[in-house]
């Protein structure tokens, strides 16, 4: 299954050789660097005081809530969503359109953001304000006039 390099000279051989071992080096010790970098972020983190865990607890509670208030096909829709799933995969998942996949997308995160305060909405998603681009790929509903 390995490929077979062969070189014209020892020298080339030579350099491909040196070339390589430095690269995996230099990735090593950038790999290191990252890592260090992170470790010191964390230490920095301050800790949350337990009122803030309390709320943040009650406020997950209140998402899953919301998610349990959900119609069906929404609700399957946009817990696939939260999985990672692209909307192609969803719909094939479900037997339903593209277009129908993103409509019950964005109609959840709009009932779950009229519910939710907007700083746990923005820190549940890692986002500084709004719904996460992944889930909101159509424009806001605009109203229908009903004839």
């Amino acid at each position: 299954m390995g490929v077979d390099v062969t070189f014209p000279t020892f020298t080339a051989f030579r350099s491909y050789l040196y070339t390589y071992v430095r690269n995996t080096a230099l990735d090593y010790l950038k790999h290191q660097h990252i890592e260090q970098d992170y470790a010191n972020k964390m230490a920095e983190m301050p800790e949350m005081p337990e009122e803030d865990e309390l709320n943040r607890e009650e406020e997950y509670q209140k998402l899953f809530s919301l998610i349990d208030e959900l119609p069906e096909q929404c609700r399957k829709v946009f817990l696939m969503a939260l999985d990672g799933k692209k909307n192609k995969e969803i719909a094939d998942a479900l037997q339903i359109s593209v277009v129908t996949v993103k409509t019950q997308k964005m109609r959840a995160m709009q009932k779950i953001k009229k519910h939710l305060p907007m700083l746990f909405f923005s820190s549940l998603f890692g986002m500084k304000s709004g719904p996460p681009s992944a889930l909101s790929t159509v424009p806001e509903e605009k109203p229908h006039a009903h004839v």
